[in-house]
């Protein structure tokens, strides 16, 4: 057994599963007996194909609300079920055990559902709610593989509740219908989008297009003002730099000692005084003979006194 245990085959098989509960609303004599209670509902652990899963499931635990006596329920063979009266809705625990004792167990969750969805149009009397779940088996032992194989084959009675059972095919179909109209309105909206992000690019490059013409229009412009203001500039500059030359001139033959004080340098002062010793040694003789005449004038006086 150990040699079959350590040779594996290189497949993954997949095994479908379905949880379900099935309620019931209590009689008139079961409500007397049952006091408080509201309804009779069984949890079952079947396969949608009614395969026998004892070829690959060991054992079966039922986790019920801690208000139950009991509330661990372990089954060994099929039908996998448990059946309580209750007035709660809660989670039951389900957990799978396999044959192949070195694969880990398998934890899943359901609900229970007392009153039945009108929506669904479900039986006004009972209340069916399944889970649908699928287990993989990856490179199974050889011993394992060849009992997943048997169960495909081995197919059991149905059960008592077939009628409240799910049609999981009419549900496939639906799931897939509803798949492709999803697809076909994502790929629209994805061709749309596609055409509008078209149409913005479009609208963005002629948008910069434009932009960047008018950038060198306004660049020509600026350009073409500033050589023709500095063209204006330098002959206003010309003609002003004539007048101001005249006026210039002028004023140097005009007021010679105004051009040599505006030149502010050392050796034009010295010449411009020179002019003015001249002038002291010219005064000096008509001062002399401006003094000439009062001495006359005392003698004329004496002569008279």
């Amino acid at each position: 057994m150990s040699t079959k245990n350590n040779k594996r085959v290189n497949v993954k098989v997949g095994k479908q599963i379905a949880i379900g509960t099935y309620a019931f609303p209590l009689t008139p004599l079961e409500k007397k007996r049952y006091g408080s209670m509201t309804h009779r509902w069984t949890c079952l652990l079947r396969s949608p194909t009614n395969e026998n899963m004892t070829h690959y499931i060991k054992k079966v635990q039922f986790d019920l609300d801690p208000s139950f006596l009991n509330p661990k329920r372990v089954l060994t063979t099929m039908p996998y079920e448990v059946t309580e009266v209750g007035w709660g809705e809660f989670y039951i625990g389900v957990k799978l055990f396999f044959v192949d004792e070195t694969l880990e167990p398998v934890q899943l969750q359901h609900l229970l559902v007392l009153n039945p969805n009108e929506n669904t149009g479900q039986n006004p009397t009972t209340a069916a709610n399944e889970t649908f779940d699928e287990i993989i088996f990856n490179e199974p032992s050889a011993w394992f593989y060849s009992n997943l194989m048997c169960s495909t084959t081995d197919k059991v009675a149905p059960h008592k509740y077939q009628e409240y059972f799910w049609d999981y095919n009419a549900k496939d179909k639906e799931t897939t219908c509803r798949y492709i109209c999803c697809q076909s309105y994502f790929q629209n909206e994805t061709y749309r989008l596609l055409a509008e992000a078209f149409e913005l690019s479009r609208q963005i490059q002629y948008l910069q297009e434009k932009a960047n013409i008018l950038k060198n229009t306004n660049i020509l412009a600026k350009s073409n003002g500033s050589s023709a203001a500095a063209i204006s500039s330098s002959s206003s500059s010309q003609a002003h730099g004539g007048s101001n030359a005249e006026e210039s001139s002028k004023d140097q033959v005009a007021d010679p000692s105004a051009s040599s004080s505006s030149a502010g340098c050392a050796p034009e002062k010295q010449v411009a005084d020179a002019p003015s010793a001249k002038s002291e040694k010219s005064s000096s003789p008509r001062n002399a003979e401006s003094k000439a005449p009062p001495d006359d004038a005392d003698k004329k006086e004496n002569q008279k006194s």
